[in-house]
């Protein structure tokens, strides 16, 4: 998405042609985890020297925004893995076009929209953001991905409508964080569980964990 206005970005060096400007950084992503099936999620970057390029004549121009790309380093055991990068598409027409999915809010923020499409495998991965200049910052080991809740047991399955029930869910990646937890939705009624159990911590600083 573009919007055109007062910005500090790159410039042309005169004398010789190359290209100047801030390298970038990124010490926050919110939130820190995403499902990486069913879901379209946003995620938002801070850091500094997030800066986009203008390009195009004056009344033809746009803003070529800082490539973003996500690298899994680790699989959800937290062992070491090496795949290659992904490219977070960005279209850069026409201006906030649904295609792209990369936002540039100012120097120090920028939106992503992540789903199923990316292709993302569960894991943890390096977020590394390239300014048009060529200058590029990683956030190491910041995104989590994990797959979608699964579901194999309830019990009991037949429950008394005069009296308080205690049910019992079982299968995996109930994920719970420091002050987040999975949320459990009958028809229109949406209850938090009473306990977690079995649970095991995910890779990352994030201090997540799933439950079975």
């Amino acid at each position: 998405f573009r919007t055109l206005g007062v910005v500090a970005l790159a410039v042309v060096s005169a004398c010789s042609k190359k290209l100047d400007g801030p390298t970038p950084s990124v010490n926050g992503v919110s939130p820190p985890a995403v499902c990486q099936a069913q879901l379209t999620s946003t995620i938002e970057l801070s850091g500094a020297g997030l800066a986009p390029l203008v390009t195009g004549a004056l009344r033809d121009s746009q803003l070529e925004l800082p490539a973003v790309a996500l690298s899994r380093t680790r699989d959800l055991t937290g062992a070491a893995v090496t795949d290659a990068a992904i490219q977070v598409p960005d279209d850069p027409r026409p201006p906030g076009s649904a295609s792209s999915s990369v936002r540039w809010l100012s120097q120090e923020k920028m939106s992503l929209k992540l789903g199923p499409a990316l292709g993302l495998a569960p894991g943890l991965y390096d977020i590394a953001v390239t300014n048009p200049n060529g200058n590029r910052g990683t956030f190491s080991e910041s995104l989590l991905a994990v797959p979608p809740p699964s579901l194999t047991k309830v019990s009991p399955d037949i429950l008394c409508g005069d009296k308080d029930n205690v049910v019992e869910l079982t299968g995996d990646f109930f994920v719970k964080g420091t002050n987040s937890q999975p949320m459990v939705r009958f028809d229109d009624k949406q209850l938090a569980p009473a306990s977690l159990d079995n649970c095991r911590a995910l890779p990352g600083s994030a201090g997540l964990q799933a439950c079975k």
